[in-house]
């Protein structure tokens, strides 16, 4: 299985469903403490505030998925972070610390 890039996505997602999938994966997969950081990143709009009413919706959804990967996964992603050396989430809200790894991970979990 592969995965092609592109630099133009040949279809449209509205900006509200891409940044529920964005908060989606800070929710099922990040520690809470992670995703409140990444989220003061994405700046205000009606588009988030329409992706948080989707994610208060599918609740169950979400504790479900968590449920689910937590007992798949082998490691979190706080592992995985350590592994890749990318800074801790104490590291994260001081913008100067930011390693090349941590900014594009905000960048594109911001990115809409």
């Amino acid at each position: 299985m592969g995965h092609i890039f592109r630099d133009k996505s040949p279809f449209t997602l509205p900006p509200h469903f891409a940044i529920y999938n964005k908060l989606l994966i800070l929710k099922t997969l990040c520690s809470h403490e992670f995703e409140k950081i990444v989220k003061s990143y994405i700046p205000y709009s009606v588009h988030l505030e329409f992706a948080e009413m989707l994610l208060e919706q599918n609740q169950e959804y979400i504790n479900n998925l968590k449920s689910y990967y937590k007992n798949t996964f082998k490691h979190s992603i706080d592992e995985y972070f350590q592994e890749f050396n990318i800074p801790d989430v104490g590291c994260l809200s001081q913008m100067s610390n930011f390693s090349r790894n941590s900014t594009y991970i905000i960048a594109s979990l911001t990115r809409h």
